[in-house]
């Protein structure tokens, strides 16, 4: 890691956050994008939904100075789809979407994209896009063979559910 990659880390460690992205973009945008994707990852496996804004902003900044980082996507698209996440900001599930989808378009082989556009599709009852995704990861293969049994699993739930009249939104 370069001297300003450690500068950066060290700012966004101590909670200087838009200091720490107005120093990124001074350096080395690759770099600079993947120590703050890294530190919106690490930042949601220790902060609570009030700390999602925060979260947000790191990932957007990243994406700023890289916008073709299919990774970024994906990671953006997983924090704004998380249930408790979706259950205080209802608008993130078109955002998350997007995200997931942006991902896919930038690289079609990044399985766990499609795998986390299923599951947001079957929990907010659009069970034919589920399927459609779970069929093709079922004819390309994935390497996570728990995925696919977890996606028919969540499919056939919230089909239950419809039959009930409980699906989620």
């Amino acid at each position: 890691m370069s001297e300003d990659g450690k500068k950066l880390e060290k700012l966004l460690i101590e909670g200087h956050y838009a200091e720490a992205i107005s120093f990124a973009k001074r350096m080395d945008k690759s770099e600079a994008a993947m120590i703050l994707n890294d530190a919106a990852v690490s930042l949601r496996s220790e902060a609570g939904v009030e700390d999602i804004p925060d979260i947000e902003l790191l990932f957007r900044a990243a994406l700023r100075l890289q916008p073709e980082n299919a990774i970024i996507h994906y990671n953006l698209g997983l924090l704004l789809s998380e249930p408790e996440v979706l259950a205080a900001n209802p608008e993130f599930l078109t955002k998350a979407e997007r995200c997931f989808l942006r991902a896919i378009e930038l690289d079609p082989t990044l399985k766990a994209a499609h795998y986390n556009l299923a599951l947001l599709y079957a929990y907010t009852a659009r069970l034919e896009d589920a399927e459609k995704i779970y069929e093709s990861l079922m004819k390309e293969g994935v390497e996570n063979e728990e995925w696919l049994n977890n996606l028919k699993k969540v499919i056939e739930e919230q089909r239950e559910k419809g039959k009930n009249g409980t699906t989620q939104t």
